[in-house]
């Protein structure tokens, strides 16, 4: 390995587990260098400190809207992007959303985005664009600042070292923010999470194949709300994560319950309380009598699986922290 990259590396190895505010700065260098953002001068390119910018909000943005991941030492950046969270979920929807999809209404309301964006980057100054470089007593030089014009400069050849050795950076970035994670979050599937946030794969899948399976064990009785026990009309009803999919990050039957729209959009992201984990413990063991054993044999393995190990036992209490 050349030695520009086994800088970069150096740095990575060597970031303190304390802040994650150099660790998106440079997973937001090497996606806008990937992603060809970025003005080719004679041997010299030119990176925008805003486009980097971008980066690192979608980054927060996508931790803290879909996950409600905590960050530990507040870095600058996370409460701008609370403030952009907190406008859209005010004017648009509560409903979390990628950020590439949240991007646009943001652009249209222009100068309220470049008003944060100017706000990280005065920050970032100071405390992220140089610090980004030192390491103990030594400054390594993987980018030239030009604070007056808001830019980081390389070299050309360096940038094609980055182009070649980008994944192997990214995830290493991605593995470097999870471990910080792990130290201030309770929730399974850090890593997965810093990933997803990273990549835009945040998506959620319809559950609709767990509705009909869940609608079965309603065979002879009628439809009732999982939490308050009213009647459901067909048209009505919705599933619902007991503990919330942003905590968990997966859609298991064992977790899923029928229940009216109304209830289940106005209890988001509330984490369930133990009354609820008891009901569901006993749900679960219903359902598992109830289904056919040929035809739902993956979903009935499922649910034997988490009763055996008391999953949602284990989550519940880390929930709780």
């Amino acid at each position: 390995m050349n030695t520009y990259i086994a800088k970069w590396i150096r740095i990575i190895e060597e970031m303190k587990n304390d802040n994650t505010y150099k660790t998106a700065w440079g997973r937001g260098i090497v996606e806008c260098v990937f992603l060809g953002e970025y003005t080719a001068l004679d041997q010299n390119v030119i990176v925008k400190q805003s486009d980097v910018a971008n980066k690192m909000i979608k980054y927060y943005w996508n931790q803290t809207f879909f996950f409600g991941l905590e960050q530990g030492k507040n870095p600058v950046i996370l409460q701008h992007v609370q403030a952009m969270i907190d406008k859209y979920k005010e004017e648009v929807s509560v409903y979390p959303v990628p950020w590439d999809k949240a991007e646009p209404y943001f652009f249209k309301h222009r100068s309220y985005y470049d008003k944060h964006v100017k706000a990280i980057l005065r920050n970032a100054k100071t405390n992220v664009c140089p610090r980004f470089l030192r390491v103990g007593k030594d400054t390594l030089d993987v980018y030239q600042i030009d604070d007056k014009n808001k830019t980081l400069m390389f070299n050309l050849d360096d940038i094609e070292e980055i182009k070649e050795f980008a994944f192997v950076l990214a995830k290493l970035f991605n593995y470097k923010w999870a471990q910080l994670l792990e130290r201030y979050n309770t929730a399974p599937k850090i890593a997965s999470k810093v990933n997803a946030a990273a990549e835009q794969k945040v998506k959620r899948q319809s559950l609709q194949k767990y509705k009909q399976v869940l609608l079965e064990f309603f065979h002879d009785t009628e439809i009732r709300d999982f939490y308050t026990g009213e009647v459901i009309e067909k048209e009505d009803i919705h599933v619902d994560h007991v503990i919330p999919w942003s905590f968990i990050y997966s859609d298991e039957i064992w977790n899923l319950v029928v229940t009216k729209s109304n209830n289940n959009l106005s209890k988001s992201n509330r984490p369930p309380t133990q009354e609820e984990i008891e009901k569901l413990k006993l749900r679960n063991l219903q359902l598992l009598d109830k289904l056919p054993d040929k035809k739902h044999e993956k979903y009935k393995k499922s649910i034997q699986y988490a009763l055996n190990e008391k999953l949602l036992d284990k989550l519940f209490v880390n929930m709780k922290g």
